[in-house]
């Protein structure tokens, strides 16, 4: 893909946030500086004896003296296994083959040019924010690759800064990853967690699943809406200097009889693998359903979607290829499947520090007792219901900034805030609730988040002065109107108690 051009003189406050965070140092040297901090605090705070009694378990959590025979035999000897166990390293190389093999070929460019060449570009952010929510809301953090990567080659075709789509899409996939149009994951893990903590406070007490779905449904939709607006109003203004080099993109590009033959052929490949997953699912007793017959809870096509994405993107792109005249030997496909892997270099390379910065933090309990003092912090204030709830909110919303796995805030968090919220009559569902739409709001902005520098490789293709700076001027505007939406959202389901799910339950225990 060539690059593009792009003015980096513009004004405003997007403008001055994006040259200030471009000076930043590389995300690279940015992470190295981020290991001298933990290993310098967990020397201090081992020094202080700093503690913390985690709620749920009983136990007095302790930091990890990273500055000891400990921790540095911790990074010695777990170094390559920390890599390994980065969590999206297999997911990133395994779908983005397949989709490397989509770009290398030209397959995306002829399918965008192809299928959308008269589409306006206000309906193609609402359908860029539309996927990004449900695709994560459905298939877990996968789509914060797919998403941006459609999206950057959608907008570029179209002639248009090929950044707006990367930014929509990662924003809109993020968040959508605490969201919920179809109920699954989730529903199943959170559920059981709050009943458990809630009857800490309650022996008693149990809720359903989907009993605070409503709000969440809501939210889901409200962040679509709230993405598309963004990026139609502020992103895409903020980015409109643009121009693609060697006469890429727009949409004059018209395709040749055999391009437009082989988008086509590889269309109906697209259509007869789709049926293939549709037949095998359809049956009650299908192998890729839950023991409950579920699609989606406890099912083995959850766990077996990553390899059906790659083969959603290796079928159509080989396809295409094979019509081309690109791969007519298995040495050109290997050779084509290669080259879409190069666009991942540069994330390989994080990923190597980077997976040691999450090993070493998680390793070091800083996370989990900042977590922990945060919610103990809760407690302590004397403050109305309501204000309670959105200091919670902004307080969850920060640790996401730390810790990015739901799962692990959670259980820290709910087992101290699900109780006391009890003792302020406020519904367990109400508070699930609010931990979730809080969780939604930051994920996009998260240094936490491991498909990060995902995307900042995805832009750096595009444009190479592209850098942190660059992203946070992007994002930042998605994320403090999801906050604003999201807090919206809180607003009037305790004002108006309405239902949150199909319990029955409103904001009010009793």
């Amino acid at each position: 893909m060539s690059g593009c051009t792009r003015d980096n003189k513009r004004g405003g406050v997007l403008a001055a946030i994006e040259r200030a965070g471009n000076r930043v140092p590389h995300t690279l040297t940015l992470f190295l500086w981020l290991l001298a901090i933990i290993f310098v605090l967990t020397f201090l705070m081992s020094v202080f004896n700093v503690t913390a009694v985690d709620p749920a378990t009983g136990e007095t959590v302790g930091v990890v003296n990273l500055v000891s025979t400990d921790g540095l035999l911790f990074l010695l000897t777990k170094f390559v296994a920390n890599f390994g166990a980065f969590p999206i390293l297999g997911v990133t190389l395994v779908v983005g083959m397949g989709m490397g093999l989509c770009d290398v070929s030209g397959f995306f460019s002829s399918a965008v040019r192809f299928c959308l060449s008269n589409v306006r570009s206000e309906f193609i952010a609402f359908l860029v924010a539309f996927f990004g929510v449900f695709m994560c809301s459905f298939d877990g953090a996968v789509s914060m690759i797919i998403v941006p990567t459609l999206a950057a080659t959608i907008y570029y075709s179209m002639g248009k800064n090929p950044l707006i789509g990367i930014f929509s899409g990662f924003s809109a996939a993020s968040t959508g990853a605490a969201m919920e149009f179809i109920p699954g994951f989730w529903q199943v893990v959170l559920t059981p967690l709050t009943n458990s903590y809630a009857q800490i406070a309650d022996p008693g007490f149990s809720m359903p699943l989907m009993s605070e779905y409503f709000p969440v449904l809501t939210g889901s939709i409200l962040a679509v809406l709230v993405n598309a607006f963004v990026t139609i109003k502020i992103v895409e203004p903020h980015f409109k200097e643009f121009q693609a080099v060697e006469g890429e993109g727009g949409q004059s590009d018209q395709l040749t009889p055999r391009e437009r033959s082989a988008v086509k052929a590889a269309g109906l490949g697209i259509l007869l693998f789709l049926l293939c997953v549709f037949a095998l699912c359809l049956p009650s007793n299908s192998f890729l359903r839950g023991p409950e017959g579920s699609l989606v809870i406890n099912a083995p096509l959850m766990s077996a979607l990553e390899n059906l994405l790659f083969l959603l993107f290796f079928i159509p792109g080989y396809i295409y290829a094979r019509k081309m005249g690109m791969a007519g030997t298995i040495r050109e496909l290997a050779e084509l499947l290669a080259r879409g892997l190069e666009s991942l270099l540069s994330f390989l390379v994080l990923a190597v520090v980077i997976s040691q910065f999450i090993s070493i933090f998680d390793y070091s309990n800083l996370g989990k007792i900042i977590a922990i003092k945060g919610g103990m912090a809760l407690t302590s204030l004397s403050v109305p219901p309501l204000a309670a709830i959105l200091i919670l909110f902004f307080m969850y919303a920060g640790v996401n900034l730390l810790i990015m796995s739901g799962s692990t805030k959670y259980l820290i968090f709910g087992s101290i805030v699900i109780p006391l919220m009890m003792q302020m009559n406020i519904h367990p569902a109400f508070t699930q609730m609010v931990l979730r739409l809080s969780d939604g709001s930051s994920n996009a902005l998260s240094p936490m988040n491991p498909f990060f520098p995902t995307m900042l490789a995805l832009c750096v293709r595009y444009d190479k002065r592209c850098g942190i700076g660059t992203a946070l001027s992007a994002l930042l505007p998605y994320g403090a109107a999801n906050l604003v939406v999201f807090v919206a959202v809180i607003v009037v389901w305790y004002v108006f108690h309405l239902p949150l799910g199909f319990s029955g339950a409103t904001v009010w225990l009793h």
